[in-house]
């Protein structure tokens, strides 16, 4: 049997080449980082994503485990990042524009599948207040998670 670490590596392999291919990939969401909008055992549906916009729900690479966190920020002129989980009270450290494996177009909740269909603006209005839900998110998220949890 394949040991743990394998595995994921095997997996995250995987997961690149077939984005590369053009595929959409679903994985499953396990932490709460994105609470409420994506929620341990919803699954997100995932695109390479040629086109970014600020407020998109991004997927990356951070010390091995795949991140879905919302984009906040693009600096082209020095191909960087920034992003932050809406349940967080920090951003994630400035990630090169590389590392963006590819961005959340649908996730799914109890098998009902969900697009964001949501207009740049209103993308932009929720990178705009995550900071601030990154306060309120993370108690939701703690009681949520103590009381009513799922998963």
């Amino acid at each position: 049997m394949m040991d743990k670490e394998r595995k994921r590596i095997l997996f995250e392999q995987t997961f690149v080449s077939l984005l590369e291919q053009g595929k959409e990939i679903e994985i499953p969401v396990y932490g709460l980082s994105m609470f409420p909008v994506l929620m341990p055992g919803d699954r997100v549906k995932v695109v390479k994503g040629d086109k970014l916009r600020i407020g998109d729900v991004i997927v990356f690479k951070n010390n091995g485990n795949l991140i879905a966190h919302r984009l906040l920020a693009v600096d082209i002129e020095n191909k960087v990042v920034l992003s932050k989980g809406d349940a967080l009270k920090k951003s994630d450290k400035v990630y090169s524009l590389q590392s963006i494996l590819g961005v959340a177009i649908v996730h799914k909740r109890n098998n009902k599948e969900i697009k964001w269909t949501m207009s740049a603006k209103v993308k932009r209005v929720l990178a705009f207040v995550s900071p601030l839900m990154g306060y309120i998110n993370f108690y939701l998220g703690v009681i949520w998670s103590k009381f009513f949890k799922t998963y």
